[in-house]
Parts: C-alpha cells; structure tokens; sequence
C-alpha cells in the first residue's frame, strides 16, 4: 500500500510521459513514435548491412572489415535518431527497455539468423573519462537485454577503449579510421580465444569503430565476430 501511494505522488510530481515525443501520459516509447521507425530490409550488403546493395559494398570487397556480418535495425532517422538522441545525451533511461526490445525483436527475425552461433556478447566500450562525464555506456545497456534474450553470457570488462577518440560524427570516413585506430584493447585474451562474439552498438555510420573492435578481438584469438548495431547512418 505504501509502495502504492509512493508510485502515486511520483506520477503527479514526474507524469509519465514520451521520451521521444513529450506527450504525457503515454509510454517512454510511445506507439506513435514506434511506427515512424524506418526499418532496414532487403535490399542491403551481405557483409556490412549497408543498405541499398545487392552483393558486397565496395568497402567490403576491398576486404577493408574484420568482422563476419554486421546488421542494423533500423535507419538513424525520424523518431528513431530522436530516441536515440534522447538516451544517449539527456540520459533517458526509461528508453532502454523499448530501445532493447527493438533489438530483441529483431533477433527473432531472418535477418536475425545472420548471428546464430555467437558465444559471447559484448558492448562497444566507452573511454573512461566519458563514461564518468555520461554515467553510463549506451552500448552496455542495450547489449544487456540482448544477452539475456540470447541465453549468453555479457562481457563489458575484457574489450578496453584505451584510446580518447573524438566523436566520429562530425569526421570524414579517412578521419574515422585514423580516429579510432588502435583505440581499443584486450584484458585477459584467453577469455575470448576461440569464441564467437556478437558486438553490440547503438550507431553504426562507416563501420569504423566495430572494424576496429573487431580487429583487435581478432588478433586477441577470437574465431570471429558478428555486429549488431540499433541504427544506422548512410
């Protein structure tokens, strides 16, 4: 009862209200906003997800990835990107279980078979210092519910951000990979070695930060990695 009535007081002070587009009295992820997701399908790269291609982008077929396949949900567009927006810099967190559920979901799809066979999930780290600034790491929170949707184990302690990269969106795809260019580290590589590991991010634009997650798993003794990404940028 008294739980009830704290829950009561904490509605009339904070109503609820949409995360993405304000209106009170409707979910952090209202349904509205759901439907204004641009979802990406067919037709897209066989390796990197990049929509718009048959086969294999030319980036891929420069054999410029480290990684198996990598997949986003949906594009970083309309309520999408707001949402994402929202979260990451306002520190929504109310958007997490939508935002995860939107992955969730799309592990159950087709598309979602591409990962079938990961042993390990893990979050595209953060430098420290920005996780002190932000309090917490975006791609932590959303490679949560996949792991658990997936059975898995989650790992945030073994793939390190060494290195204090910029922000890559405002950087041409030469000055993203220079950016993020031995950014990252492996603790403790005989914990991966072998092991299939789905890597988890909100955003993918170029692919150069999970190239370069991936290359150094790689050379850390990882068999081979898979990327799921909730948006991405064309």
């Amino acid at each position: 009862m008294i739980r009830s009535i704290g829950s009561g007081i904490s509605d009339l002070l904070y109503p609820p209200r949409c995360a993405v587009c304000r209106q009170l009295g409707l979910p952090s992820y209202c349904d509205d906003c759901l439907k204004q997701i641009i979802y990406i399908e067919q037709p897209f790269c066989t390796c990197c997800g990049l929509p718009g291609q048959s086969k294999l982008c030319r980036e891929c077929l420069a054999g410029n990835r480290a990684f198996t396949s990598a997949r986003g949900v949906g594009y970083y567009r309309a309520t999408l990107a707001t949402a994402l927006k929202t979260f990451k810099y306002n520190a929504s967190l109310s958007l997490v279980e939508p935002l995860g559920k939107l992955m969730t979901d799309f592990l159950d799809t087709e598309i979602g078979q591409d990962v079938a066979g990961v042993e390990m999930v893990m979050p595209v780290p953060i430098h420290l210092s920005r996780h002190k600034k932000r309090g917490f790491n975006q791609a932590r929170l959303l490679a949560e519910p996949v792991a658990k949707h997936l059975g898995l184990p989650l790992s945030d302690a073994l793939l390190l951000r060494t290195k204090r990269t910029l922000p890559q969106v405002d950087l041409t795809p030469e000055q993203r990979r220079e950016n993020v260019s031995d950014a990252f580290e492996v603790r403790m590589p005989s914990e991966i070695k072998g092991r299939r590991i789905l890597l988890v991010d909100d955003i993918m634009t170029t692919g150069s930060t999970v190239t370069s997650c991936s290359k150094t798993l790689l050379s850390a003794g990882a068999s081979s990695i898979y990327v799921l990404a909730l948006a991405r940028e064309t």
